[in-house]
């Protein structure tokens, strides 16, 4: 079944993203045979179907202060038709949160984080999901919001090109992950017709031609309330829910369904075999063999199946492959899409045990075809199949997207149930007669890519060499220049970076890093801001400037041929602004006027108040874009005087990383920045003087919710703990970590957990933050430090 987690941890689960969320693994704790594991799912629900068509599907559960919007839209990478394999499915899903008419770009997320809740979003070959998680007093904000985006999206011109920006960016780092490159190898050889064939994500030279009127074409033709269906679960009235509904969406459109036909899979014959190699530490493996769709009859036994062969810890090839030390990883899976899918066997090993790895995966699925397994074998899989799926379903979001997705895929909210009673009919025969019918050699795709250099086989033509490593050398005036070569695509980013950022600010002039960082984009004598912001479009680069706590810097991408322009650009801009005064009172304006926005952040409101309490001696305690008056109080000498500060060369560091060639690059960064400098004396910064107590700061928020923050002194950059605050990050952090489980899950105190840090040029710091009600502020405070507690312990 799987298609959350989709193929699953080892090769496949950031890839494929189906119906990601709808099925997600939870425990593989299974409660005592006495207890009805089904009990959860079988909540009663409402359904209406609007008059155009659009199905709403709502069930009532009060466990906790939350109401879960799952939005399903029947449009996925398999649906593009003419724009297949340009990803626009997944480029709609990006922008549809950007902004609308009523909501202009950059607010919507606002909206939702005053809400106290989390927006996301997902496309997979089927369809595209868009879920919205607030707290249950927000239940009609929530609809309303949802209702805009989905039918008023602006598809700003802007926001697109940036957004493409981002997704190219994702195809290049795509093309560095091993898990990635065999993912692609598996789809493009087992469908040869099918849509399933290309990445949901698309390909780089089509990507990069979506137009905003495709956009809109393309939404026009598939977001239709026909095509759509909502799954809401949470603490709110049924009647609330049908009158939002009716009134945020009712006035939809309803739309012509657009004839996707496709092609069938022509049945696979003989064995295919794919051999390639890819810069990588191990080598990979698949044993991939054609599957069901979601629904079919055979999928709860093969479901059973994957997880007797090689799902989890204790299963036969575990015990075959990686407990003999053959494999680190192994794992057997089924994918289960609206069309025909895939099951299949991943290894991840060493190059030299593939021929003996593949011969224990043949003889394990041998021995499953020919002898049916033992019951307490079977007992064991069904309780971790259905393990894996119960607990998986005990979130509000997981419970709205399945009644979504089971609507759209089966036309059943609760097809749930019968796969659960499915499975528990399972039988050893079923899974011997399922290990027979579909585990058969003759229609194996088998692919195996080992360590090397990236061939031909789906990287295009001449694919040049892979990055080099990073070297370092000294101009001759003491700049630092990082350089590496990366041949494979034709561009290159150039950073040049200093010390700078609040840590070298004066509490008086707090904001002036943040400042001159601006303005080293606002001209220079020889180009002013309109003839800069030309040019750099005119090469497709992209500029930017960058100042935090201890650091301040810009940032050139551009193309290969335009290298030596932007490192006299880049020159330029560092060494010689002009700080001309009207783009100074402009600038002003604009972080003026974005100081008094971030109050309306709950975040940032509540950070501005922690801070300084956490740094009473130290600039770390001020916020790095300044307060109100003292940006208004900056004039454009005391800028001028900063920025010069920043002018010694032993202090700034050039990197460049891209097609280049080092001693070409080398010659120019000489030319354009070996100049020498006048030595600026270093600021010179004790550390943070040790709190010697607990501080509490209490503020009052004008708004219904509010903000926990437990901050602790942190580490300096190159300490030898920071990695393990960054570990400690993590354990706290996500949907997974120990917070979000203690603190919102199982105890439902707060909308929104976490936790972050950040290690500085002295001891910087880790913060603890949730959002909760003003009446949880003391149960969530204490549930936050208990899991302090039990770490430290």
């Amino acid at each position: 079944m799987r298609p959350s987690q989709v193929l699953g941890g080892l090769l496949f689960g950031s890839l494929l993203l189906s119906l990601a969320g709808c099925l997600a693994t939870g425990s593989t704790q299974m409660k005592s045979s006495q207890s009805n594991p089904t009990a959860s799912l079988r909540l009663p629900y409402h359904r209406w179907k609007l008059d155009n068509g659009m199905v709403v599907l709502f069930r009532q559960d009060t466990s906790s202060p939350l109401v879960a919007l799952e939005a399903v839209v029947e449009t996925g990478s398999a649906t593009e038709g003419v724009f297949l394999g340009s990803g626009i499915a997944h480029v709609v899903e990006h922008m549809l949160f950007k902004g609308t008419e009523k909501r202009p770009v950059g607010t919507i997320e606002r909206e939702v984080r005053q809400y106290g809740g989390q927006i996301n979003a997902h496309t997979s070959h089927d369809v595209t999901g868009f879920t919205l998680t607030v707290h249950r007093d927000h239940t009609a904000q929530a609809v309303d919001l949802l209702a805009d985006a989905l039918q008023n999206p602006s598809f700003d011109a802007e926001e697109l090109s940036r957004e493409l920006d981002v997704v190219v960016r994702e195809l290049k780092l795509r093309s560095d992950d091993p898990d990635q490159y065999i993912a692609d190898l598996v789809w493009s050889n087992s469908y040869q017709r099918h849509p399933y064939r290309v990445p949901i994500i698309g390909y780089e030279s089509l990507v990069k031609g979506i137009t905003r009127n495709q956009l809109l074409d393309y939404h026009k033709m598939h977001y239709l309330p026909n095509r759509t269906v909502l799954g809401i679960v949470g603490d709110a009235d049924p009647a609330v829910i049908k009158q939002a509904t009716e009134e945020f969406f009712g006035g939809w459109a309803r739309g012509r369904e657009p004839s996707m036909v496709v092609e069938k899979e022509p049945a696979l014959e003989t064995p295919r075999r794919i051999e390639d190699q890819t810069p990588m530490q191990l080598a990979q493996a698949a044993f991939v063999f054609p599957s069901v769709h979601f629904g079919h009859p055979d999928m709860p036994a093969l479901d059973t199946l994957a997880r007797v062969l090689g799902e989890g810890r204790g299963s036969r090839l575990d015990l075959e492959i990686r407990e003999k030390g053959m494999a680190s990883e192994v794992d057997a899976w089924n994918y289960t899409p609206r069309d025909p899918g895939l099951f299949g066997v991943s290894l991840r090993l060493e190059p030299d045990n593939i021929q003996a790895a593949e011969k224990k995966v043949w003889e394990a699925m041998e021995k499953l075809q020919s002898a049916p397994i033992s019951s307490s074998e079977l007992a064991a899989a069904r309780r971790s199949v259905l393990s894996q799926y119960i607990f998986g379903h005990q979130t509000a979001s997981a419970q709205a997207a399945d009644l979504s997705v089971y609507e759209i895929l089966v036309g059943d909210p609760e097809y749930g149930q019968h796969y659960v009673q499915a499975v528990e009919k399972v039988t050893a025969k079923d899974v011997q007669r399922v290990a027979q019918a579909y585990l058969q050699k003759s229609r194996a795709l088998t692919v195996v890519v080992r360590p090397g250099e990236k061939s031909a086989v789906v990287s295009s033509k001449g694919q040049p060499k892979a990055r080099g490593e990073v070297g370092s050398v000294t101009l001759s005036n003491g700049t630092k220049v990082l350089i590496r070569e990366d041949h494979r695509l034709p561009m290159a980013i150039l950073r040049v970076t200093s010390l700078g950022g609040v840590r070298l600010e004066e509490k008086s002039q707090n904001g002036i890093s943040m400042m001159t960082s601006r303005m080293l984009l606002r001209g220079t004598p020889t180009r002013d801001t309109d003839e800069l912001t030309s040019l750099v479009r005119s090469m497709g680069g992209s500029l930017s400037s960058t100042s935090g706590r201890n650091s301040i810097g810009i940032a050139f991408q551009v193309l290969s041929g335009d290298i030596p322009r932007g490192i006299e650009i880049a020159s330029d801009l560092w060494k010689n602004p002009s700080f001309p005064k009207e783009e100074f009172n402009k600038e002003k304006e604009l972080l003026s006027a974005e100081i008094r926005s971030a109050e309306d952040d709950l975040f940032h409101w509540a950070s501005r108040r922690l801070y300084p309490a956490l740094f009473p001696d130290h600039p770390y305690g001020w916020p790095p874009e300044g307060t109100i008056q003292s940006v208004e109080g900056l004039t454009v000498d005391q800028v001028r005087a900063f920025h010069q500060g920043m002018m010694d060369p032993e202090q700034t560091v050039i990197s460049i990383f891209g097609d280049v060639k080092r001693d070409q690059v080398l010659k120019e960064l000489e030319a354009a920045f070996g100049q020498k400098g006048k030595a600026v004396q270093k600021k010179k910064l004790s550390h943070p003087k040790a709190l010697k107590e607990s501080i509490r700061v209490r503020g009052s928020w004008p708004r219904e919710e509010a903000v926990v923050l437990i901050g602790f002194r942190g580490t300096i950059y190159n300490s030898k703990e920071t990695a393990a605050l960054d570990v400690l990050d993590a354990l706290f952090s996500g949907m997974g970590g120990r917070l979000f489980s203690e603190v919102r899950e199982k105890r439902g105190l707060a909308y929104t957990v976490g936790s972050f840090g950040m290690h500085g040029l002295e001891p910087g710091f880790f913060l603890l933050y949730a959002v909760t009600a003003p009446e949880h502020v003391p149960a969530v405070e204490k549930a936050m430090l208990e899991e302090v507690k039990t770490i430290r312990q």
